[in-house]
């Protein structure tokens, strides 16, 4: 759940005679490409969660959440955990669909190997699976006891299937920018180079 851009020959993202500009330049060109690296986690981390904050990403907007939704998160918290699960998000604290994951958005850089993750980086096993079937979707089958635990809540809900559906997030982000990600590393790598040279530093 968190892409990676190596800043080598190693991946797609790679500049152009890279790996001479390092001999050539070993100290600077290690502080622009860590700096570069950092600096577009930062802005990829930003968003994905903007994605989240309006409804999904631009080029995979998400459906709304269950009608129902709204309604159980205004519930005392004891109520809403003796209560089925309809839709993604739901929850004391669900605003929109997937905000609960927000906060678990992150960048982590490895400067000595020049690789950036974004995204969800190494997730507990439980929210990986999570994570997953958010992004594919899911069905939920409402049966007579789930029915009737609704109808005491003044919701009422008709037994059979309610398809949850997928809401893909870091996936939708990553192919939207692949051509900005490429064109920011090397921009700002070579703005790094230029600032540390006349810095002398």
């Amino acid at each position: 759940m968190a892409p990676e851009i190596y800043f080598d020959k190693r991946g797609e993202l790679a500049i152009e005679n890279i790996d001479e500009l390092v001999e050539r330049y070993p100290k600077w060109a290690d502080r622009a490409i860590n700096s570069a690296l950092a600096s577009e986690g930062f802005r990829l981390k930003g968003l994905i969660q903007q994605a989240i904050d309006s409804g999904g990403p631009e080029n995979a907007s998400w459906k709304k959440l269950h009608p129902y939704t709204e309604l159980v998160r205004k519930r005392k918290r004891r109520t809403y955990k003796r209560t089925p699960k309809l839709s993604t998000g739901m929850g004391p604290s669900a605003k929109a669909p997937l905000l609960q994951f927000k906060g678990g958005v992150r960048y982590v850089l490895d400067k000595d190997e020049k690789l950036l993750s974004v995204g969800f980086v190494n997730p507990k096993p439980g929210l990986l699976k999570m994570l997953g079937m958010h992004a594919s979707g899911w069905t939920t089958t409402v049966t007579r006891k789930m029915q009737k635990k609704f109808f005491a809540m003044g919701l009422p809900i008709a037994t059979g299937k309610i398809r949850t559906p997928g809401r893909p997030l870091i996936e939708p982000v990553w192919e939207a920018e692949q051509d900005n990600m490429a064109e920011n590393l090397e921009r700002k790598f070579f703005e790094n180079m230029a600032r540390y040279a006349q810095e002398g530093k």
